[in-house]
C-alpha cells in the first residue's frame, strides 16, 4: 500500500483555491469562504490535504469540529474529501488519516458521490443523500439557453422584454438580499442557513473575490436577487429571492441567466444549483431542472464513531 502524508492546516487560500480549481467540480461545503464562515461563528475548521510522498496532492478535506451539549467532540465532513487522483480508495484513505488526525472525536461523513450505501465500509447512515443539479458552463451561453426547458426559455424572454435592471449588488443590497431571504425562510418554514450564516458567508467570499450578488430592479425599487459563491472551478446557487412583483416579472430567471453567464466569463466551469426536493418543494426543483443540469443524488451521511 502506497504510503500517503497529511498536511494539517497549513494551507493558504490560494492553495486551496488551486487545489478545488484543479479538482473541476467541488462543494460549497469545501470551499474557503464557507470554513471562514464557520470560524467567525465560532467553530473550529481544518483544512487537510492528502499527498504522496512526492509532495503530489491526492485529496483535500475541510473539516468543522463542534462540541455536543459542551462534552463531546463531533467532526463534519461535507461533500468531500474533494478527490485529486482518479483512484476512488484514495479518498477513503484520506478519510482514514483525517480521523486519526482528529483522535477521540466522531465523524459524520457526507462523501461527494452518488453511490450506494452498502459501498462505503459498513460506516452506519444516518441521513438519506442529498440531491441536487449540477451545471457544465464550459459549452457557453448559446448551448445553455438551447438546452432550457421551454417554459423556462419563454419565461425568461418575457423578463427581458420587461425592462428589468439588473445591477451588481453592493453590500447595502446584498443585506437587502438576505434580510428577505430570511423572511421568507421564517414564513414557509424553510430549514436553510440563518441570516447570521449567510451574512459571514458572503463577507467572507467577498473578500476573496469569489462573491456574486445581483439584484433586480423596476423603476429603481429591488423587486428578486440571486447570490453565488464561488468555490474553485464551480459556483454555488445559495441564495434566491423573488418578491410578488418580481415572480410576476420571472426577474429570477432573468438574474439566473445573467449570473451563469458572468459566471462563465469569469472561468467557472460548474454550477451546483443547491438543493432539490420534487416532493417538499416541487415548484423550486422544477425552476432549478428547467435550466438542463444533471440531477445528482449522493450517498447520504455516515457516522464514524472513533477515529480508525
Amino acid at each position: 500500500m502506497t504510503a500517503l502524508e497529511l498536511d494539517w492546516d497549513r494551507t493558504s487560500h490560494e492553495a486551496w483555491h488551486a487545489l478545488l480549481a484543479a479538482a473541476g467540480r467541488s462543494s460549497l461545503q469545501q470551499g474557503w469562504a464557507y470554513g471562514a464562515a464557520l470560524m467567525k461563528g465560532g467553530v473550529e475548521v481544518h483544512r487537510a490535504v492528502v499527498r504522496d510522498l512526492t509532495g503530489a496532492p491526492l485529496a483535500c478535506a475541510q473539516i468543522a469540529v463542534r462540541r455536543v451539549l459542551g462534552l463531546r467532540r463531533i467532526a463534519f465532513l461535507l461533500r468531500g474529501p474533494v478527490r485529486l487522483a482518479p483512484d476512488e480508495a484514495v479518498e477513503d484513505r484520506a478519510v482514514e488519516m483525517i480521523c486519526r488526525r482528529l483522535g477521540r472525536a466522531a465523524l459524520l461523513w457526507a462523501p461527494e458521490r452518488p453511490e450506494p450505501l452498502s459501498r462505503l465500509h459498513g460506516q452506519r447512515p444516518v441521513v438519506t443523500g442529498y440531491s441536487t443539479a449540477w451545471l457544465d458552463l464550459a459549452p457557453g451561453p448559446s448551448h445553455l439557453r438551447r438546452i432550457l426547458h421551454g417554459k423556462w426559455r419563454n419565461r425568461l424572454a418575457r423578463a427581458e422584454r420587461a425592462g428589468i435592471e439588473v445591477r451588481i449588488a453592493d453590500p447595502l443590497l446584498v443585506g437587502w438580499l438576505l434580510d428577505r431571504n430570511e423572511q421568507h425562510r421564517r414564513t414557509v418554514g424553510y430549514r436553510g442557513p440563518s441570516r447570521a450564516f449567510l451574512g459571514r458567508l458572503a463577507e467572507a467570499a467577498a473578500a476573496q473575490g469569489d462573491l456574486l450578488a445581483l439584484i433586480a430592479c423596476e423603476a429603481g425599487i429591488a423587486v428578486a436577487g440571486v447570490l453565488f459563491v464561488r468555490h474553485g472551478a464551480a459556483a454555488t446557487y445559495e441564495v434566491g429571492y423573488g418578491s410578488p412583483r418580481g415572480r410576476a416579472l420571472r426577474a429570477k430567471h432573468l438574474l439566473l441567466w445573467r449570473a451563469l453567464a458572468m459566471l462563465h466569463e469569469r472561468g467557472v466551469r460548474w454550477v451546483d444549483l443547491g438543493g432539490i426536493d420534487t416532493d417538499r418543494s416541487p415548484g423550486i426543483a422544477r425552476f432549478k431542472l428547467g435550466l438542463g443540469g444533471e440531477p445528482v443524488t449522493l450517498a447520504g451521511t455516515f457516522f464514524w464513531p472513533t477515529g480508525k
